[in-house]
Order: structure tokens, then C-alpha cells, then sequence
């Protein structure tokens, strides 16, 4: 928790344009993955909080106020180049 807020970081390079990264949440780590935080593919670069190696996400939606129990989780894909 970064200030109350529910925070998930990952190594990330965007030079690797054959490799979507989706980083999505739920209420149950065996439950439906309803909530998608981050898809390479679809979220603009100036929305990143990105230092050159970890991409770094808040989740406004969590924390224990909002969602006491949160589970994350991140799915990297094999796209087409």
C-alpha cells in the first residue's frame, strides 16, 4: 500500500512489441479476473508510471476501505510482431 492505496509493480520493457503484458485483479484468487489495471497493447505510454525497468501501478479502485481482500495477478502473452 503506497498512502492507502493498493500498488503492483513488474519489470516491464515496452521495446518487446511481441509480448502483451495484462495485469489484472479480483476478489478471489480462484474467482473471475474481472478488473484489467494494465494492458501493453491498449494503455497509453504518458499513463505509465515507468522508471526504465518497473512499471508501477496504482490501484485506485482497491485498498482495504474499497476491497478488503484483493488479489492480483500478471499474464504476459505471445502476440503476433
Amino acid at each position: 500500500l503506497v498512502n492507502g492505496t493498493p500498488t503492483y509493480s513488474f519489470r516491464f520493457d515496452p521495446g518487446k512489441s511481441d509480448l502483451a503484458y495484462i495485469v489484472e485483479a479480483s476478489r478471489s484468487a480462484t474467482g473471475a479476473w474481472s478488473r484489467v489495471l494494465f494492458d501493453s497493447r491498449w494503455t497509453d505510454p504518458p499513463a505509465w508510471n515507468w522508471d526504465g525497468t518497473t512499471l508501477v501501478l496504482p490501484d485506485e479502485a482497491g485498498g482495504p476501505a474499497l476491497q478488503p481482500e484483493q488479489f492480483y495477478r500478471l499474464r504476459i502473452q505471445l502476440t503476433e510482431p
